[in-house]
């Protein structure tokens, strides 16, 4: 009975890894977001406009809606609009959202695992793998509020997390490879994005990446039962960015 109970498990996992593959995320941003809505966007010629002060009168279109900008627009990373407002292409937008929710539901995991993972030194790798998510947490709604985008996590997004902790312990290595793998792939998406992105916030387009890097160095070590060093590096990292200008001015990073 614990055989068949295991095996459902995977087949769920395994669908739902599936369902997020990188060769799916072109259609996922031009379909629907993560949270099954559309972005406050009419079409493809249109920009999000978002306001730096959160004033409703300093933005450029004070109700927050798009407008179609195509024949002024050449070069969307470095167009500044007056009063503070950043500009944002609709691909930039979906995929934004599309990488919050990614992190939600890394957040939600990674909390699940450490809390049933067993030797002792799994259990140190996805604590210090879910340290990680708890800082992008904070650095990702900053942004996010920044740019007045809702990335709250759906539905699905819960669903899928408390699907993996449902996962025996021998399947755990499975699920390091399969994640890494695509993860991998994921970069090059990150990186993408990374070039669309406003120039305004290239710190954080920066930080996105590198996080996503972050991660597959330390899946690779914890595959090589590497525990210790794969938690020095998530130490390092989130030790030179606490107090790294702006991350250290972001506020809590312990929710």
């Amino acid at each position: 009975m614990r055989y068949n109970f295991d095996r459902v498990s995977l087949l769920l996992v395994a669908a739902l890894l599936s369902a997020s593959s990188v060769a799916d995320i072109a259609k996922t941003l031009n379909a629907t977001d993560a949270w099954g809505d559309r972005s406050q966007l009419d079409g493809e010629s249109s920009v999000f406009v978002t306001n730096h002060s959160g004033s409703a009168d300093a933005g450029v279109i004070s109700d927050g809606s798009s407008f179609s900008a195509a024949p002024m627009v050449q070069d969307l990373n470095n167009v500044l609009l007056s009063k503070g407002g950043t500009l944002l292409q609709p691909e930039f937008v979906k995929g934004f959202r599309h990488e919050a929710a990614n992190r939600a539901f890394a957040r939600l995991t990674t909390a699940k695992m450490m809390q049933s993972v067993d030797p002792e030194a799994g259990r140190a790798f996805w604590t210090a793998y879910h340290s990680l998510e708890i800082f992008n947490t904070t650095v990702y709604q900053y942004v996010a509020d920044l740019w007045q985008i809702d990335i709250t996590p759906g539905v699905l997004v819960k669903v899928k997390a408390s699907t993996l902790a449902v996962l025996p312990t021998r399947a755990h290595p499975w699920l390091l490879r399969t994640t890494l793998a695509r993860t991998l792939e994921y970069v090059k998406f990150l990186e993408s994005l990374k070039e669309i992105g406003p120039a305004s916030e290239y710190w954080f387009l920066d930080y996105m990446v590198k996080q996503e890097k972050l991660q597959v160095d330390i899946m690779a070590l914890a595959l090589e039962g590497d525990y210790d060093e794969s938690v020095l590096l998530v130490k390092r990292f989130l030790s030179e960015h606490r107090t790294m200008a702006p991350f250290s001015e972001l506020g809590d990073f312990s929710q």
